[in-house]
Order: C-alpha cells, then structure tokens, then sequence
C-alpha cells in the first residue's frame, strides 16, 4: 500500500503511527516545510510529477531559439553568425545536456538546482541575443527577460525558492548588462530593471501559493490515505484478505468448498460464572481466551469465522483450500485446550472448554450489506457443531470423518453410537493427541 509505504519513512522521533496521526499531519497544511522523512517523500513525489513538465520546459527553450534565428536569418550575415555560435554553439547544447542529464539517477538529487541553472542559462542567451542584434532595444530586451523569469515561475514547475533564486538572478544579470555592456541611459535602465523586479514579484507570489496548494494537497492526500488505510485494515480485521479484496471489486462472494474443516469451541459453566461477575471482569476474561485463540488460529494460518457469546468458530482449508486442513484444525484444537487449562478465574479455578470438529463439505460466503460477516453453511458446520455441543468438558469430539483422516498420526479413543439431531445415530471419537511412535 502506497500509505503505508510512506509511513515507514517518517522519522519515528517526529511522526508517529498511531491513532493520533491524522491529527500530527494537520499542522503541516499550511507549512512551506516538513520534517526532514516527511519533506523527502514530498520531494520525491513532487519530482515524479514535475519531471515531464521540466522536459517540456527545456525543448521549448530550444525550439524557441530555433524560431528566432529562423526569423533572424534575413538580417546581416556576421550578426547572424554570432547569433547561431550564442545559440546553437553554447545555449542549445546546454539546455540539451540538461535534457540528457534528467534521465540519470543523480538529477533527481540536483533536480531544483539544475532547473534553476537551466532558467538562468535561458535568461542570459537571450541577453547575449539582445546584446548583439540591437543595443539600444531595451524594451525588447527587458520583454524576452520577463518570459524567461515567468517560465522559471510557471512552466518550469519549479518551486518557489529556486525559482525565486533563478528569477532574481537574471534580474541582477539584466542591471549589470544594461548598464556595463549596453549603457543605456538611466531612465531606460531604471524602467526596464522595475519592470523585470515586477515580474519577479508576481512570479514569487504566484510560485509561493502554487507550493502552498502543492504541500496542502500532499498532507490531505496522506490523510485521505490514512483513513482508506484504517478502512482497509478493518475490512481486514473481519474478512479473509483474498475476500476482502473480492468484495472491494464489487464481486459476489459465494464459493463451494469440496473438503474443509470446522471446530467449534464453547467455555464450560462460563455463562453462570459470568453472571455472578462484574461486566468489566467477564470481557476481560473473554478477550484473554479469545486472543489465545486468535494467536493460534493465526500460528496455523486459520480463519477465525467468530465468536458468539463464549463460543468460538473456526475454519481451516477456507477461503484458501489446503490439503491438511483436518490435520491442522486438530493442532490446534489440542493447544486450544491447553492454553485455556493454564487460564484461570480471580478464585484461581481453571476454565474447561468442550471442542467439536468434523470435516467436509460446505458454502462460505459474505452476508449482509451492513455488519457484514463472512460465514459458513452446510450439513459440515451444523455437524461440527453438534459434536461441540453433545461433548463432555475438556475432551476433544470428533466425527468419523475426521477420525478417517487422521487415526495413523493421532490417538483416538471410540466414544460409541450417538444420537445427532438431523442426522441420526453417528459414531464418535475422541481426540487424545499426537501418536509418538
């Protein structure tokens, strides 16, 4: 996730990732600088954007080079010679030099000062041009100048430092040529340098709230992202990834599984210990269970269904199908009875739990457009769940599906004939752990 990409960039000293962070960003919406993490990832996505308009930039000053020595060629020969060795000799081969360097690594680093470089070179071939085809045209002079500073405000896309910094140089460049190179008279010097210091002006207002809009837009946009971010991670936190993903596309999740496996787990007595307890105590104890469990369903890559009540509901071989499926549920049954056996209550008497486990085949899906939940249906679930509720405290009942499956690596032990309600008399087991031979 692009989000997330750039959260693990920030300095963990100034920009924490915590529930508080969209409220760290929101000083920086008016700020023309971020911390130093943060201004990086700016600055890396500002030069990705400005990039292509920066190339357009520099074959602009070329062809209108082109243009006007195509429009000089009717002039006198010598002039016209200087003017394509100004040109065509030192101008052109650098702003090309400078398109050739913008798809090396290293410009990325030097982008805003090679920018400002390639402003400044524009700037001066075009006082050079002045200089040689008229010296006394100073406002032509001074009208070629303000296009150039203009396009180091706008076309350039540079921000607003340098391209202050480029703007006011060609204007000190300007000053020095008008009054060292072409001695124009004073008012004409002093017309066309305020003119030019104008220009500089507007640009710098102009580039400054361009930037603004720029670095507001950014830190809206990481908000945006935060908030797509904590969505996405609690679509996470109640569907299965691969479904998550299917029902961000708007698909219909329904899927058949050929063989998948169903455990039911149920708290022994918890609800007449429950109603003798505060409210605070019964969920405390409940999450220490049940986050137990989730660490475990997590451990054997497990999918949680949920939880109703002190009831536990888990499914292995869904949403991704997996060929031990039964041999994993079993792992994880037997731990489950062993972490709650080290769970005990404020009195000190351990909690028991009854598990039901069968196998086979069955309907997973998303239900409901509001609180939505991925379940599970079919004769697979209702049976594992008769094996949970028809158990006996702290034994593990299986069917003989699942027994099948797993009786060369695990110790069985027959329960006999029992009476489940839909399906008649089954035959039962119980699951006594790991065979160590």
């Amino acid at each position: 996730m692009i989000f997330y990409w750039k959260r693990l960039r920030y300095n963990p000293s100034r920009m924490t990732v915590d529930s508080s962070f969209r409220e760290q960003l929101k000083p920086y919406l008016t700020q023309m600088r971020f911390p130093s993490a943060l201004e990086q990832v700016f600055q890396d996505e500002y030069y990705a954007h400005a990039l292509g308009i920066h190339r357009i930039a520099i074959w602009t000053a070329v062809v209108a080079y082109v243009i006007f020595h195509l429009l000089d060629l009717g002039g006198e020969p010598q002039v016209v010679t200087k003017l394509a060795v100004i040109r065509f000799g030192i101008f052109v081969p650098i702003l090309l030099l400078l398109f050739a360097c913008s798809y090396l690594s290293f410009y990325k680093r030097v982008f805003d000062w090679m920018t400002s470089a390639g402003i400044i070179v524009a700037g001066v071939g075009v006082m050079m041009v002045q200089v040689v085809v008229d010296r006394a045209g100073f406002p032509l002079f001074a009208t070629s100048v303000i296009l150039v500073i203009l396009s180091g405000y706008t076309l350039a896309r540079l921000r607003f430092v340098f391209a202050s910094i480029a703007g006011w140089t060609l204007f000190v460049i300007h000053v020095s040529i008008s009054i060292f190179v072409m001695r124009g008279n004073l008012l004409t010097v002093v017309m066309s340098a305020a003119f030019l210091a104008l220009t500089n002006v507007i640009g710098m207002i102009s580039a400054y709230y361009a930037e603004r809009y720029m670095r507001r837009d950014f830190i809206q946009r990481l908000m945006l992202d935060e908030e797509r971010y904590r969505s996405e991670n609690l679509l996470l936190n109640i569907l299965p990834p691969p479904v998550a993903e299917r029902l961000k596309r708007g698909e219909l999740v329904a899927d058949s599984f050929e063989s998948a496996s169903v455990l039911f787990a149920d708290i022994v007595d918890f609800t007449p210990w429950s109603s003798s307890r505060p409210p605070e105590e019964v969920l405390a104890k409940l999450n220490v269970v049940f986050s137990r469990f989730d660490s475990l369903a997590d451990k054997y890559s497990l999918e949680k269904i949920k939880t109703i009540g002190d009831a536990y509901m888990v499914v292995s071989g869904v949403p991704l199908p997996r060929a031990d499926h039964v041999r994993v549920i079993a792992e994880m049954a037997l731990e489950m009875r062993s972490a709650l056996a080290e769970i005990r209550d404020p009195d000190g008497q351990p909690f028991d739990i009854r598990i039901g486990i069968h196998c086979g085949p069955l309907v997973a899906g998303v239900v409901g457009s509001k609180k939505f939940i991925y379940d599970l249906w079919g004769d697979t679930v209702n049976i594992a769940s008769r094996m949970e509720s028809h158990g006996l405290p702290g034994r593990i009942q299986v069917s003989e599906a699942v027994y099948h499956c797993l009786r060369e690596e695990y110790r069985f032990e027959e329960r006999g004939p029992l009476t489940v309600k839909g399906r008649g008399e089954m035959t039962t087991y119980w699951l006594m752990g790991r065979r160590t031979t």
